[in-house]
């Protein structure tokens, strides 16, 4: 949590209150290699958004995401964060390509 708010804060100067959403392992092409991220939302924002070195920072409407060229996963992600309520208990998730180049995330049971 602490990783979280330190990276909101370098990277667009905000505060805001997170709470942890979940967890999902991203299967790479590398067999030996994954990634593992953890998913925050969060509320109470304070402070003025700037960009940094990582990037231009900007508020998007949830609805133009899929207009957006972002990575294929993450409208999949959003919209289970954005139907979340805070103090719902933490998902666990795995993204990953089938042989025939299909994304598939799965949700914990």
């Amino acid at each position: 949590m602490s990783a979280a708010k330190r990276e909101l804060k370098e990277e667009t100067d905000l505060d805001a209150d997170l709470w942890l959403c979940g967890t999902m392992i991203v299967d790479t092409s590398d067999a030996y290699t994954g990634i593992c991220l953890y998913i925050f939302s969060g509320e109470n924002f304070e402070g003025d958004l700037k960009s940094s070195n990582e990037g231009a920072a900007e508020w998007v409407e949830v609805e133009r995401v899929w207009e957006l060229p972002v990575v294929e996963d993450l409208p999949i992600l959003l919209t289970k964060v954005y139907n979340m309520k805070r103090g719902d208990p933490p998902f666990s998730a795995r993204s990953n390509y089938d042989r025939d180049g299909t994304l598939r995330v799965e949700f914990g049971k």
